[in-house]
């Protein structure tokens, strides 16, 4: 009995590997891909993309290989540009041109009787958008979600290729974090790292974390006074209980967080957690070659900052943020050096970060120094020789405004 078991087991088994080595074969040919010896890991990266989307599409056995094909190897690939790839450098120095760190180049051509494709760009991460460029032309559709194919394979042709692509738009920005539970404050890293994966498909090249003054992004510390709001989402508690649409996906949770949060409780865990999630959305838009920014306010401040700025005004729709007022001119130290604090703060917290955006508050409450504000940017820029304040706050400037006079007349002092 014993040894009929066995015998059923290993006649099983050799069925699943002759099917294995059947779909292995299966196909009109094969397909080398050669990358540098040397090659950057975005250019390495970039060759596993291709080859996975090859075997999908092409339903062909797929080679990665620093050297290049031989038989009965029918089509071959260079992968990168010939500062990268010698192969490239060696045979098609003459035809590659001329591309800037983000030109991407695709092109058809032979080399020793073989289809040869030649797929790079610029520099590693235009190299990458190529081979999704090439797949986007084989049908391949890229969403947030993930890549939809084509239903059928589809035929290997990778003759009559003839690409090259500049941007329009150099940098092509994708804006997370902000401050609603609906939206990307409720990822978690590894959320925030597929749908990285999926923009730089779509060949997005920068990542905007932008931050409100309540969250627990950074801490900083000013006239004996710390930061101690931590929130993620306006403060607000979402319960998932009996009338939560869905409430089976949450596993039993009884108030909906963001994953890397679940458990933080004091202050310090709290924002430990949320400068870990920020760093490591930082570190994978690096890793996808792309660049990362931090996006806040320089003058709005948690409500415990109301200490350090005297009859401070209050921001924002639900009373979270404190921003200067009646007391503090636009040059009054005691408000620019809170400000070079919270900056500092982020940079030091975040020192890999490629760019800030200091951005204004939305709502311009701060509108009793217009005529200082504007003489010190006339002393600067000159402004003063092309138009006048007074003029501007009378209706009479270029542009019309659909709101109320006095609202446009506030906006525009605030501003």
């Amino acid at each position: 009995m014993i040894l009929t078991m066995n015998r059923k087991r290993f006649a099983v088994g050799a069925c699943w590997i002759v099917v294995l080595l059947g779909s292995a074969s299966h196909g009109s040919g094969r397909i080398h891909i050669v990358v540098g010896t040397d090659a950057p890991r975005l250019e390495k990266f970039a060759a596993q993309e291709i080859a996975a989307q090859f075997r999908r599409l092409f339903d062909e056995m797929v080679v990665v290989s620093d050297s290049p094909a031989k038989p009965p190897v029918k089509h071959q690939v260079l992968l990168g540009n010939p500062d990268t790839n010698p192969h490239i450098k060696t045979h098609f120095a003459q035809e590659w041109p001329e591309l800037t760190d983000q030109g991407i180049f695709i092109r058809s051509t032979h080399h020793v009787g073989k289809p040869t494709l030649l797929v790079g760009g610029g520099s590693p991460v235009a190299t990458l958008w190529a081979v999704y460029e090439l797949g986007h032309r084989f049908g391949v559709r890229y969403m947030l979600h993930g890549d939809v194919f084509p239903a059928e394979t589809v035929p290997l042709r990778l003759d009559r290729l003839n690409i090259t692509m500049e941007p329009q738009f150099r940098t092509r920005g994708w804006e997370t974090i902000g401050d609603f539970a609906c939206g990307s404050a409720a990822w978690g890293i590894e959320e925030h790292k597929r749908i990285l994966g999926q923009l730089a498909k779509l060949k997005f090249n920068r990542v905007v974390l932008s931050f409100s003054p309540w969250q627990p992004f950074v801490h900083y510390e000013f006239c004996g006074v710390k930061k101690s709001s931590a929130q993620l989402w306006h403060g607000g508690i979402f319960r998932v209980d009996g009338d939560t649409a869905g409430r089976q996906v949450f596993q039993g949770a009884v108030e909906f967080h963001n994953p890397d949060f679940l458990g933080k409780k004091s202050y310090g865990e709290i924002t430990a957690a949320a400068t870990n999630l920020a760093s490591g959305i930082i570190d994978a838009a690096h890793e996808l070659g792309m660049t990362a920014a931090l996006s806040f306010s320089p003058l709005e401040f948690p409500l415990e900052f109301e200490k350090v700025l005297p009859e401070a005004g209050l921001h924002g729709v639900e009373e979270l943020i404190v921003g200067p007022g009646t007391r503090q001119a636009p040059n009054d130290p005691v408000l620019l050096q809170l400000a070079k604090t919270k900056i500092l703060a982020y940079r030091t917290t975040y020192p890999n970060v490629d760019a800030i955006y200091l951005t204004l508050p939305e709502l311009p409450n701060w509108f009793e120094h217009d005529d200082l504000a504007w003489n010190l940017l006339d002393a600067r820029f000159g402004i003063g020789g092309q138009t006048k304040l007074k003029n501007l706050l009378a209706g009479s400037g270029p542009h019309e405004v659909s709101e109320s006079s006095e609202r446009r007349k506030r906006i525009l002092q605030g501003n």
